[in-house]
């Protein structure tokens, strides 16, 4: 099927259908905006103003300024990673704040430490925080392989919050 719409004399053949479906969403936009006036409105202007200016900081804090690759997750990662801990852990009430303390904890250690912690932000965070959840049956914690033992030491940080005592 997908061979056939990429193909000239298909796309050739539907090129008029196509404008017209622009035409009319570009109606209707300019019916929207012009209920409007043609102008955003100053408030709804200065409001974004004033979240612009807010997120920049935000966005030299977590994003890839610096240090390589971004630590800021989209929505449908951070819900996917909820709804896995959920299921692995049989524990959906805990998981969403645990994820954002693990999240909060990557950032934080990131910025403390010497450097970066190995891995996607949404698989470091997995792991911090399914290790507290699944409520290992002794507290000793064997990591291995860490880059300066800021996972490791981000893993303990877990388990303290969890009110575990690693060893």
């Amino acid at each position: 099927m997908r061979s056939l719409l990429t193909s000239k004399a298909v796309r050739r053949a539907l090129r008029p259908v196509a404008e017209l479906v622009d035409q009319r969403v570009e109606r209707q936009v300019r019916r929207v905006v012009g209920n409007t006036g043609g102008a955003v409105p100053s408030d709804v202007a200065r409001e974004l103003k004033t979240l612009r200016n807010r997120q920049r900081p935000l966005e030299l804090f977590f994003d890839g300024t610096g240090r390589g690759a971004s630590r800021l997750p989209s929505a449908p990662h951070l819900d996917r990673t909820i709804a896995e801990l959920a299921e692995v852990t049989g524990k959906p009430e805990a998981a969403e704040g645990t994820v954002a303390q693990a999240f909060r904890l990557l950032v934080a250690m990131e910025a403390l430490g010497v450097g970066r912690i190995a891995g996607g932000t949404m698989n470091i965070v997995g792991k911090l925080a399914a290790v507290p959840l699944l409520d290992p049956p002794n507290d000793d914690l064997l990591e291995i392989g860490t880059l300066y033992g800021m996972f490791g030491a981000s893993l303990i940080r877990m388990m303290e919050k969890a009110g575990r005592d690693p060893g």
